[in-house]
């Protein structure tokens, strides 16, 4: 069973919303994985993977533990996604 998702407009890019990454984790290996979305190629935002990392390829994580304990703003996930897919450690502005 696929945890809930939906996917929203963000900077006129569709990007799917899940609590789940499409792979990683807040520990050493991957739980959860029938609860994942199925990468098909789209941006994802999700929670799950704590302060692990921001942004792994097209993967952004929105847990407020990754930004400061700040929730990250519409405008700043455009700002990432306009860039493009990259990697980004907690703390990165």
């Amino acid at each position: 069973m696929i945890h809930g998702q939906l996917t929203i407009d963000v900077g006129g890019v569709a990007a799917l919303c899940c609590h789940f990454p499409y792979r990683g984790d807040s520990h050493d290996n991957d739980r959860y994985t029938m609860q994942r979305p199925t990468d098909h190629g789209a941006w994802l935002l999700h929670g799950h993977a704590h302060e692990r990392w921001q942004q792994r390829g097209r993967m952004i994580n929105v847990g407020v533990d990754a930004w400061g304990y700040r929730p990250v703003s519409a405008a700043r996930l455009g700002e990432i996604i306009n860039a493009g897919p990259m990697e980004r450690a907690p703390g990165y502005r």
